[in-house]
């Protein structure tokens, strides 16, 4: 199975031009979830049914890490979406996912680091149930919650947030 941080991975690795060297670049990783072998969680992996989505904006090698978190949401999370931050050009595929009338986007980001008019506290509009998880059956209508991540370090993330 393939997701979306692996193929950003793969055409981040495209594009390079001298090999990406992480920190334990020695150890023998299982391919599927990145970690050591001797700490493989593959058998482990649940798929969680949600209604939510993640976009995943990953700073320029963050895709590249073996330790990269945003992998293990992508293995967990079937709606995830990746895509590489530019500030100058963003990915068209970011943008029109945005722009999607079926998702709501909500930038997940510690509101202790931004303007108090831009923090959202209440998300009881957003239904993150499964697909016919309510008890009558029915489908919960609007639009499907899309959590946002800034996928980097905290210096690199603040960056993208401030000038996104």
């Amino acid at each position: 199975m393939t997701h979306a941080v692996a193929r950003l991975r793969q055409t981040r690795l495209a594009a390079s031009t001298k090999p990406f060297n992480a920190r334990g670049s020695s150890l023998v990783r299982c391919d599927r979830c990145r970690l050591s072998v001797s700490h493989c969680v593959c058998e482990w992996r649940p798929s969680v049914p949600t209604r939510a989505g993640m976009c995943l904006l990953m700073g320029d090698i963050e895709s590249l890490k073996p330790s990269n978190t945003g992998w293990l949401i992508a293995d967990v999370v079937p709606d995830t979406f990746a895509f590489g931050w530019s500030r100058t050009q963003p990915d068209p595929g970011f943008v029109a996912l945005l722009a999607d009338p079926a998702w709501q986007p909500v930038v997940v980001f510690p509101g202790d680091l931004v303007e108090p008019e831009r923090v959202v506290n209440d998300l009881s509009g957003l239904s993150c149930a499964a697909p016919g998880a309510a008890a009558s059956g029915a489908v919960v209508p609007g639009p499907r919650p899309l959590f946002v991540l800034l996928d980097g370090t905290w210096t690199e993330a603040r960056k993208m947030f401030r000038k996104s």
